[in-house]
């Protein structure tokens, strides 16, 4: 089991306590060889059994009880985005630990276990310290239904499985974004083909001098358009000019790319594909898988 993530459930029992109310529904607690404290909720005999390196999808909750009331404090189906977790069957921390509860399921079957909170936080999760609103014997009680049940080999299979699809994926999208830009330039009278990296650029009007190389302050031009025309930004209307220092990171890397390509006092336009610009998270009034057109003139640099 991965324990950065069981660290990660812990750190919401800090930032994420609501009190809830649990049912009273009686439960039969039993105790295992090595002390800990569980009650199956539903289990089937036939169904798949988990063995150690195995990854197991579950849901899982957890709550502890103060002044008599059952305090839920994380749920998987509420604090992550999908829902549920996949964790892999590791060594246990120590004797009667959450890791050896877990592994004691099969598929489809549902389970309580209790814990010591010193025991989870700091043995376990290998926090520091115990959440300050704990005390170290409080008792946390883990709900666990686990969903599904795979080797490690079928897990690597479904990752490569997954990264062959996303190439494949990127590789659409790369071809999708240079027809887009193309096109565009093609309607402007432009005609240019894509470097090496996927960038175009169409020299509109000459400079003179070397062209500036990493570590150069540039000062800069520019008007950025989506391909629908839409100006989104613009230092020419601010009658302000850009400055940053090339090759440093500071702006997106189409913009490292292109004017490094530039002379002083050049003016052209760059057609920076996605991945080149803010790729599949966009920003502001740029979405997501945004192809953009930017008329930059390289004014000068130092």
């Amino acid at each position: 089991m991965n324990r950065n993530y069981l660290l990660i459930f812990g750190i919401f029992l800090v930032s994420a306590l609501s009190l809830k109310a649990q049912s009273g529904e009686k439960i039969n607690w039993k105790k295992s060889a090595t002390g800990l404290e569980y009650s199956i909720l539903r289990h089937n005999e036939k169904s798949k059994k988990s063995n150690p390196s195995d990854f197991i999808t579950l849901n899982l909750s957890y709550s502890i009880k103060k002044n008599g009331i059952d305090s839920t404090i994380f749920n998987s189906k509420t604090a992550i985005p999908q829902g549920k977790m996949i964790l892999q069957i590791q060594e246990s921390a120590y004797k009667g630990d959450i890791l050896e509860g877990i592994s004691m399921l099969s598929e489809n079957d549902s389970a309580l276990f209790k814990l010591k909170a010193d025991s989870f936080f700091l043995k376990t999760v290998r926090a520091e310290a115990i959440p300050p609103f704990l005390k170290p014997n409080d008792i946390i009680q883990f709900k666990v239904g686990v969903i599904e049940i795979v080797t490690l080999q079928e897990m690597q299979a479904r990752e490569a499985a997954t990264q062959v699809q996303q190439e494949e994926d990127m590789k659409t999208q790369k071809e999708k974004e240079v027809a887009q830009i193309s096109e565009y330039l093609t309607k402007e009278g432009h005609t240019a083909s894509p470097d090496e990296n996927g960038l175009f650029i169409v020299r509109l009007e000459p400079g003179a001098g070397e062209m500036p190389t990493n570590g150069k302050k540039v000062n800069v031009h520019y008007t950025g358009r989506l391909l629908n025309g839409t100006v989104f930004d613009s230092s020419v209307e601010r009658g302000q000019p850009f400055s940053f220092t090339l090759g440093q990171g500071m702006v997106i890397k189409g913009w490292d790319l292109g004017i490094a390509a530039l002379k002083p006092g050049e003016k052209a336009l760059l057609g920076i594909p996605s991945w080149l610009a803010y790729g599949a998270r966009g920003t502001g009034p740029i979405p997501a898988n945004s192809p953009l057109i930017f008329e930059v003139q390289l004014l000068s640099y130092d």
